[in-house]
């Protein structure tokens, strides 16, 4: 690698600490998965009052203020996942070595976590998983 593109590799390093995608990962564990496990269980909740509610002009006209909330809950935690999946993507990007013949492994590794983080962003912006926007259904 030239001498030029070794000091932006390194600045992009430094800008991109490890920490950083530590800190997202312990965000996960601690904050979201919580705050995503309350959002569902609300639209759990919300789901069978609204099934129970005698559908009416009146009730028909008014503004789930409850659900749309959640949905704003919902629509913050997509977007705070996928930032900070790209922290992490950026973090190991930045790190991935060069191929070599023999001893592939940790890039192979590298790979993979890449790919996962994709598919999270993916199902974030609705393409991927079940009922996504980005899927096919029969």
């Amino acid at each position: 690698m030239p001498p030029k593109r070794l000091v932006h590799a390194q600045d992009l390093r430094d800008a991109f600490p490890e920490e950083e995608s530590c800190g997202v990962v312990e965000r996960w564990a601690t904050n979201l998965v919580s705050q995503v496990a309350k959002i569902a269980e609300q639209a759990g909740s919300q789901c069978a009052s609204i099934q129970g509610t005698k559908y009416t002009c009146d009730n028909a006209e008014k503004v789930p203020e409850e659900v749309m909330s959640m949905l704003f809950n919902y629509q913050s935690a997509c977007r705070r996942i996928y930032y900070d999946a790209e922290v992490i993507r950026t973090v190991i990007s930045v790190r991935i070595p060069e191929l070599k013949e023999e001893d592939n492994l940790g890039v192979a590794v590298q790979h993979a976590v890449l790919k996962m983080l994709e598919e999270i962003q993916n199902k974030t912006l609705g393409a991927g998983g079940a009922g996504g926007a980005g899927e096919k259904t029969q």
